[in-house]
């Protein structure tokens, strides 16, 4: 093989095969109690972002951001009430997304939408009126956009 060759090789190797074998490690960031902790969740996952980023971790996957139900953070109500999570509030989960893109790491929303809770009950007493959390209706749901175990 000519030198020239093996060059033409090395380069190869070194500026192609690194983009091409390049891991991507998605690091899941909660757990079933995170929405307790004290002080906030994002505000509590923002200082473990040196680390994550040293350890080669290229995507954050974060809770559910609205607000809900369940304790960690399925079976949301109000999908567009990012203030009202138990993980911090809008602005907290803005600065903590801007921190993650400043090391390179990409963060995958968690949002449940097949499960929503109800806000309040209807005038039979069924729990089927949900609002969206936005100033308008454009969210807010009744027992018409109900598809399964529809007792209308």
């Amino acid at each position: 093989m000519g030198i020239t060759t093996f060059l033409s090789c090395l380069l190869l190797f070194t500026t192609i095969l690194p983009i091409t074998t390049a891991s991507t490690i998605l690091f899941q960031g909660f757990n079933w109690e995170s929405s307790k902790k004290e002080g906030g969740w994002y505000n509590f996952l923002i200082n473990s972002i040196p680390e994550l980023s040293a350890s080669g971790i290229t995507h954050v996957w974060l809770p559910p951001p609205s607000q809900f139900a369940a304790s960690e953070g399925y079976m949301p109500g109000r999908l567009y009430d990012l203030d009202a999570s138990r993980y911090g509030t809008q602005n907290e989960l803005k600065t903590l997304i801007n921190a993650f893109h400043s090391k390179g790491i990409q963060c995958v929303a968690d949002i449940v939408i097949n499960h929503r809770t109800a806000e309040r009950q209807d005038s039979d007493g069924r729990w089927n009126i949900f609002e969206g959390g936005t100033p308008d209706d454009r969210l807010d749901w009744d027992h018409s956009c109900i598809c399964i175990d529809d007792i209308t």
